[in-house]
């Protein structure tokens, strides 16, 4: 092993920091789904009621930015009775991803969405708009925490170290954006959301290099 490759004598030490904070955001998944024996009449229908909830969400204040297409897929529907194939037509399915900035609006948005012919609701996730700055503060939680970690092992092994880390290195992160599945049959008229905190962690590993070895 060439030398430059070895370490001086070293404290290691894992550091972990965790903020939990409200959201500022929310993702509704809410799909359009039409059968017809035809597959351009199933296109058809689903494109005019996938229009009328867009439209319906616009007139809400939900900006044109703010609904994607999750997916589009079209399906043919088999079924077999006693060996046999039979073709019952076409399923068309249009989710729609909707970015809720005003947490206040979320049981409208769903409510709006279902009236203007949305069949089904798939979930609901809270998240940050600006996860980096929040991550920034879970990172120094970490670094804190690995450092008081260096320090209780170097003062039980009765030495000091050096105030400047020889290396500080990210492990990993974790976010926790809370997610619920959600039912057709949950969402009416007034649906009331509460909201959950959304877990921002930061892992880092830190090497110290002992500054004295004390006898």
């Amino acid at each position: 092993m060439l030398l430059q490759y070895l370490l001086p004598p070293h404290i290691k030490a894992e550091g972990k920091g965790t903020v939990k904070v409200e959201p500022d955001q929310a993702v509704v998944t809410v799909g359009v789904v039409t059968k017809n024996q035809n597959a351009e009449s199933a296109q058809n229908e689903n494109g005019k009621i996938t229009n009328k909830v867009i439209s319906a969400l616009e007139a809400l204040g939900i900006g044109e930015k703010e609904i994607e297409t999750a997916s589009y897929s079209i399906n043919r529907e088999v079924d077999y009775v006693n060996g046999q194939k039979i073709e019952r037509g076409y399923i068309v399915n249009h989710q729609l991803m909707i970015t809720i900035n005003d947490l206040k609006k979320i049981g409208s948005v769903l409510d709006t969405a279902v009236k203007a012919g949305a069949n089904v609701v798939h979930s609901l996730r809270f998240q940050l708009r600006d996860e980096n700055k929040v991550y920034r503060q879970a990172l120094k939680e970490a670094v804190s925490d690995a450092r008081k970690k260096v320090n209780a092992i170097a003062t039980s092994l009765k030495v000091s170290v050096y105030a400047i880390p020889y290396s500080i290195e990210e492990r990993s992160t974790g976010i926790v954006r809370p997610f619920d599945t959600m039912q057709l049959e949950s969402v009416n008229k007034g649906t009331k959301i509460m909201t959950k905190q959304v877990e921002v962690t930061a892992n880092i590993s830190m090497i110290c290099t002992i500054a004295n070895l004390q006898q």
